[in-house]
């Protein structure tokens, strides 16, 4: 599996926070990813509550997932969902995340934010919606599943989507259509 990453930040947006790790292991080769973005809400009292889950996030992840799947582990995430649900505890925040290893995805959302699904069926372009708006206060919603070949995912919290339609995004960013990095952001950026 070989994942292509892209991001999109808008400065002057001091409440939104990302943070996007690709990691390839040595032994095995295996890949793994972690990306969440985060939009602290209004009601906060003007701390960057989004910004802390994604630093801790980060740190959780070479700490904790890295050195599981570094002994030899396989792509397991049992316990991993309670552990970001904890972290997630006490704050207000809107969040999309995804962590990935080889095939295997667990998907973590709250708030306002929308998470995508793009591949092609019967050779033209698809796009559907996988999670929710849920309370920003509240917990975080935890899926897993399997990831399939030629297939992307669009995080986005409410801010980055104000004022796209589905059809926008998906005429820019049909799966079929990104082959490189590059590519991928600037197509982001052009939304």
């Amino acid at each position: 599996m070989r994942y292509l990453t892209s991001c999109y930040y808008a400065n002057g947006r001091p409440q939104a926070a990302l943070t996007l790790q690709q990691v390839r292991r040595k032994r095995g080769r295996r890949p793994m990813l972690l990306t969440c973005v985060c939009e602290t809400e209004a009601g906060a009292g003007g701390q960057d509550e989004g910004g802390r889950f994604c630093v801790r996030l980060t740190d959780w992840f070479y700490e904790r997932v890295l050195k599981r799947w570094g002994r030899g582990g396989g792509a397991e995430f049992t316990g991993f969902g309670e552990e970001i649900s904890r972290m997630a505890q006490n704050a207000r925040f809107s969040a999309a995340g995804l962590l990935c290893a080889e095939e295997r995805f667990l998907l973590f959302y709250r708030g306002r934010q929308r998470v995508y699904l793009l591949n092609s069926r019967f050779l033209r372009p698809h796009l559907k919606r996988i999670s929710a708006d849920t309370d920003a206060g509240g917990g975080l919603r935890v899926e897993e599943g399997i990831l399939q070949r030629g297939v992307g995912v669009l995080l986005g919290t409410a801010g980055f989507y104000q004022g796209l339609a589905e059809e926008e995004i998906l005429g820019c960013l049909a799966a079929d259509g990104i082959c490189g990095e590059r590519q991928a952001k600037r197509r982001l950026s052009e939304l």
